[in-house]
């Protein structure tokens, strides 16, 4: 249940109560979906992943209904790593069929489940999209950046501060990959804030990891780390930060407690790459109550005044899709 606002945030609250949020997800999805057969090749699906820009396809039988998922990281734990003298390490697929390697456990919603409800679900089982199906017929997908959509529409203006996870856990960009592994494990986050000389040049996440079996591990991270972020001040309004990531197709929003900002994201990259599965917490570490991006928290009885010195936190898709919860 969520706790009753207190007086400072009321002028929030009917911004975001009710309205997009008890929308249902046919209103937002995407109804354009890649798919992929089970007795296509893994390197077909490697293939799709790497040209669509998508991290998961669902694996569809001869009727059109859903059997599984074949994601990234399913190919990159059956994958192996082969070298030859003057190339980069490529990752080679089994010459085996994707139903080898697909998970079986694809979370799915109905139509007309509301925009909280889906988001609820993502949040609970720590995924970034729920597929659709309509009498066992799968008719779309309804993703973190759907969810963003909505934030969009309901124009929340509570600030970034209110939904961030916080510290932020950084790495230097000239450590090695061995180290921001290590980094990784010891601190018990998904992923890493990648710095140059202070200023946040990237992310490096669990997902960057399994990538990074295509390096060596004194490489520096630098060379593994992710493009997909943009750098917005603390107080910026929850449905800014939600558009400009939208518009962006950004993984991550990093925090900052000045009026810096920027984004980061390679032209080649700009299509439709969803974020990494990823704990709570986000891509910064666990924090402690009232610090982190927990969505029952944009009423917070206490303001959050984030300390001086760049960095503060870091927003995900999940993050900002829990702002969907207090509808």
């Amino acid at each position: 249940m969520v706790a009753a606002p207190n007086e400072a945030c009321g002028a929030h609250r009917g911004d975001y109560l009710g309205g997009m949020f008890g929308a249902p997800i046919s209103e937002y999805m995407t109804r354009a979906l890649v798919t992929i057969g089970p007795t296509a090749t893994l390197e077909h699906a490697r293939e799709l992943i790497e040209r669509t820009h998508i991290s998961a396809l669902p694996v569809m039988d001869t009727r059109g209904r859903a059997m599984g998922v074949v994601s990234r990281s399913d190919l990159l734990r059956v994958g192996r790593i082969e070298t030859n003298a003057g190339r980069r390490p490529a990752l080679r697929v089994p010459d085996e069929q994707v139903d080898s390697a697909m998970g079986t456990g694809m979370v799915t919603a109905t139509p007309d489940t509301s925009v909280a409800e889906a988001a609820r679900l993502m949040l609970d089982r720590h995924i970034h999209r729920v597929f659709v199906e309509d009498e066992r017929h799968l008719v779309g997908v309804f993703s973190t950046r759907d969810v963003m959509r909505a934030v969009v529409d309901a124009r929340i203006e509570a600030p970034l501060s209110s939904v961030m996870s916080s510290p932020v856990i950084t790495v230097d960009a000239a450590s090695p990959i061995r180290d921001a592994i290590d980094l990784l494990g010891r601190a018990g986050v998904s992923g890493l804030a990648v710095l140059e000389r202070g200023t946040p040049v990237g992310t490096f996440t669990q997902e960057d990891a399994l990538a990074a079996r295509l390096h060596r591990r004194e490489d520096p991270v630098a060379q593994v780390m992710g493009y997909w972020f943009v750098v917005l001040p603390v107080s910026t309004a929850v449905h800014q930060a939600a558009a400009r990531a939208v518009a962006l197709k950004v993984r991550h929003i990093l925090v900052t407690d000045d009026g810096s900002l920027g984004s980061t994201i390679p032209p080649e990259h700009r299509g439709d790459t969803e974020p990494a599965i990823r704990p709570p917490g986000g891509v910064g570490g666990q924090g402690s109550p009232g610090s982190t991006g927990h969505p029952d928290r944009l009423c917070d009885t206490e303001p959050k005044i984030p300390p001086r010195g760049g960095l503060v936190g870091v927003v995900t898709g999940l993050d900002l899709a829990g702002a969907a919860l207090l509808a």
